[in-house]
């Protein structure tokens, strides 16, 4: 399929003559006469911000998906990418106890940033929480052959050596997250809290002005110290 993207405010002009084009005719009718058919992989997506100028007719054509970011929210973000991009090489126990810590941490690091600090650079909540995730997602991953090449052996990123690569199971051979003993997970959990405090202090906590950084470390050392074993200074 080939897909035309419209990403900005409606006009009432050209979407009037879109008509034809949406509707089953699928036909663009052009000012000279001109008529330009399109072909069944053709499609187009409306990417706007409302539909105050766009009349019944034109709203009849296209299906619309109205998303408010208010009801939405950040937390299905960080689910899907949990479940399709976060390392499938990390147990479902650990990804659950990862999510734990995105509900429980995350809105108050959020209400925080935004009633007690200022930003040099405005930023959404759903920004800083792809951010956050990244980072967990560079960081706590299994060791691979090109870390070594990539670092010289000197250190830096280089996974996490507790990590298992995943195993071939089943008749149809599928790769599938490692077994862990109950002591294996334990060990996981800390480390991939220790993780998630660095990835939460580099995204929400970055981002606030100077003058406020003392105010925001003190807040990230009450609010993770406790609850998580990052170690912290």
């Amino acid at each position: 399929r080939r897909w035309t993207v419209f990403d900005g405010p409606i006009d009432a002009i050209w979407i009037e003559n879109m008509n034809t084009v949406l509707d089953d005719n699928m036909t663009l009718c052009l000012a000279n006469g001109e008529r330009i058919k399109l072909k069944q992989e053709m499609k187009c997506l409306f990417e706007v911000m409302d539909l105050a100028v766009a009349s019944p007719a034109t709203v009849s054509r296209i299906g619309v998906v109205y998303v408010t970011s208010t009801l939405l929210g950040w937390f299905p973000y960080v689910q899907t990418w949990s479940a399709t991009t976060l390392d499938p090489a990390v147990p479902q126990a650990v990804k659950d106890h990862l999510l734990a810590r995105f509900e429980a941490l995350v809105p108050q690091g959020l209400q925080f940033q935004r009633k007690k600090c200022k930003e040099p650079v405005e930023t959404v909540d759903i920004q800083l929480v792809m951010s956050l995730c990244a980072l967990v997602q560079a960081l706590f991953r299994p060791p691979k052959e090109e870390d070594r090449l990539r670092t010289g052996g000197g250190g830096g990123d280089m996974g996490v050596p507790v990590l298992k690569p995943r195993e071939a199971t089943g008749p149809d051979g599928a790769l599938e997250p490692a077994s862990y003993s109950e002591d294996e997970l334990k060990t996981l959990k800390k480390l991939v809290d220790k993780v998630f405090a660095f990835a939460y202090i580099w995204s929400i906590g970055v981002s606030v002005q100077e003058g406020d950084w003392e105010k925001m470390d003190a807040f990230l050392k009450e609010q993770l110290m406790s609850p998580l074993d990052s170690g912290m200074p």
